[in-house]
């Protein structure tokens, strides 16, 4: 996902010390040009841990939910597909 791509640049760039105020523009406008289909990302992600998560228990769902918002998707794309 976008979101953990530009987490893991600005880490990056902040311990080699490069000003994130001045070069953090940099990252967010070469992902602006990337095209990510995130839906399709999460969905190959959610089969992959199907096997470990029970959905139908609400910890085990939350545990999924935790999972993959920590993984960079969006909260809202992952209830949607949840649900």
């Amino acid at each position: 996902p976008k979101a953990k791509i530009a987490r893991k640049l600005r880490q990056k760039l902040y311990q080699k010390g490069f000003d994130l105020d001045k070069y953090g523009y940099l990252i967010d406008t070469a992902l602006n040009d990337v095209e990510v289909d995130e839906t399709t990302l999460l969905k190959k992600r959610i089969s992959a841990l199907q096997s470990k998560y029970d959905v139908q228990i609400i910890s085990e769902k939350q545990k999924l939910i935790q999972k993959l918002m920590r993984e960079g998707f969006p909260y809202d794309l992952i209830k949607t597909h949840l649900q």
